[in-house]
C-alpha cells in the first residue's frame, strides 16, 4: 500500500470509487468493440484498452457488467486472429 508522509501527516491515495471503474470500463468496452485497441493515457504514452481493461475486471462489482467486460475481452482476442 502506498503511502505518503508529509508535513507530519500520513495520508493514503484514495482508490478509484467502484462507480468511476465501472464507467471506465464501460467506456473502454465500447471502443473495443468498435475495433480500437489502444488509447493515450494521462501522460501520452499509449494504453491497451484489453490490458486496461483486464485490470479493471477484478475491481468490478456489478456481475452484468464483469460478464460483459469477459465476453469483449474473449471476443476481441478472436477478432485479431
Amino acid at each position: 500500500m502506498a503511502c505518503c508522509v508529509e508535513g507530519g501527516v500520513l495520508a493514503f491515495p484514495e482508490a478509484p470509487k467502484v462507480e468511476d471503474v465501472e464507467v471506465e470500463a464501460r467506456i473502454l468496452l465500447d471502443w473495443l468493440g468498435k475495433g480500437e485497441y489502444w488509447y493515450r493515457g494521462e501522460c501520452g504514452e499509449e494504453v491497451s484498452i484489453q490490458g486496461r481493461l483486464l485490470a479493471l475486471l477484478p475491481k468490478v462489482r456489478d456481475v452484468d457488467l464483469k460478464r460483459m467486460v469477459e465476453e469483449g475481452l474473449k471476443r476481441s482476442v478472436k477478432k485479431g486472429r
